[in-house]
C-alpha cells in the first residue's frame, strides 16, 4: 500500500512536537504508536521492527492555519506521549579544578564551551561530567571521563544507568540538518569549530531509540563523520539511512578523530 495523503492515517492519534504519532500503522498493522508523521514536511516513518520503512504524504493542501488548529486541538484533547527519556540528576559533583580546566583546554575545548554545555566535575572523583539535555533542557543521561591516569583503578568512562540516548549539541531541537558523530568529545569540537549542530550516537552504530530520536530531530541532511577506523560503520550508517536524508560522508585521516582534529581541519573538511 502506498500512502498518498494524511487521510490514508486512520485510528487514534496525538501530537508529538510537530508530528503526528499515531497508534496503527496502515502498511504493516503495527499497533504499538510507532508511526509518525511531520506535519510540516509530510515525511512520515514507521519504527515497527517488522516494518523500518516510511516514505512522504502530499502536504500541499494543508494551509499554515489548519496545521497551527490541528496541532492545537491535539493538545488539548489527547493525552501528550510520554517522554521518551526520563528526567535524572548527575551525581554529587563541583566547580571544575585547575587539573580538570587543564584536561579541557588540552583538548581543545574552550572555557565558553564548557560553561554553555554545563560541563562540571565529579566529586571525589578525577572525571569531567559531561550531561546529556533531552527536550526541553531535561538532564536525561551524563558521561563522566577520567581526567588523569595517574589512578589505575580509575576507568576512563562512567555513565548513567540505562540506555545512553544521543547527544545532541548545542541543544536538543528539530533542525534542518546535523553532523554525526561518536562521542560525546567529538560532538563539542565539531560544534565549537562550526556552530553546526551535532549528534553524538554513543558509538558506530545505531540503536533503536537514537535512531527514533535522530529521524525526529533532524530533517533533510546529514553529514557522517565517524573515526578514521571506522569506515565501514560509516557506509553501513549511510545506507541505514539513505531512506530519509540526503547524506554526504567525511573521512578523518589515519587514527585520527574529530575530537583529536584541530578546529581549522574540521572546517576545512566540513566546507
Amino acid at each position: 500500500m502506498r500512502l498518498k495523503s494524511l487521510a490514508d492515517f486512520t485510528g487514534l492519534f496525538r501530537g508529538s512536537g510537530e508530528e503526528l504519532n499515531y497508534q496503527e500503522c496502515p502498511v504493516c498493522g503495527s499497533t504499538n504508536w510507532k508511526v509518525y508523521v511531520n506535519t510540516l514536511t509530510g515525511l512520515w516513518f514507521c519504527f515497527a521492527s517488522q516494518h523500518q520503512a516510511g516514505g512522504r504524504v502530499q502536504t500541499d493542501e494543508w494551509t499554515e492555519s489548519a496545521r497551527q488548529e490541528l496541532l492545537a486541538l491535539l493538545s488539548t484533547t489527547t493525552r501528550p506521549a510520554a517522554p521518551e527519556w526520563p528526567e535524572m540528576e548527575l551525581p554529587p559533583w563541583m566547580p571544575m579544578t585547575p587539573l580538570a580546566q587543564r584536561y579541557l583546554r588540552a583538548r581543545g575545548i574552550l572555557p565558553s564551551t564548557w560553561g554553555s554545555l554545563g560541563i562540571v566535575e565529579m566529586r571525589q572523583s578525577p572525571r569531567v561530567l559531561v550531561p546529556y539535555r533531552g527536550p526541553l533542557g531535561r538532564l536525561i543521561y551524563w558521561t563522566g571521563r577520567a581526567y588523569t591516569t595517574w589512578a589505575s583503578e580509575v576507568p576512563k568512562y562512567l555513565s548513567a544507568p540505562g540506555t545512553h540516548p544521543l547527544y545532541m549539541v548545542p541543544r536538543w531541537e528539530h533542525v534542518e540538518s546535523a553532523v554525526l558523530v561518536e562521542g560525546p568529545f567529538d560532538a563539542i569540537a565539531v560544534w565549537q569549530a562550526t556552530g553546526q549542530h551535532t549528534v553524538a550516537l554513543g558509538g558506530k552504530s545505531l540503536s533503536k531509540r537514537v535512531e527514533t530520536d535522530l529521524r525526529k530531530l533532524v530533517r533533510k541532511r546529514v553529514t557522517i563523520m565517524l573515526d578514521a577506523d571506522a569506515g565501514a560503520d560509516a557506509l553501513k550508517l549511510a545506507d541505514q539511512l539513505m531512506d530519509q536524508y540526503e547524506l554526504r560522508l567525511v573521512t578523518l585521516d589515519d587514527g585520527t578523530d574529530p575530537a583529536d582534529t584541530n578546529p581549522e581541519g574540521i572546517r576545512k573538511l566540513l566546507t
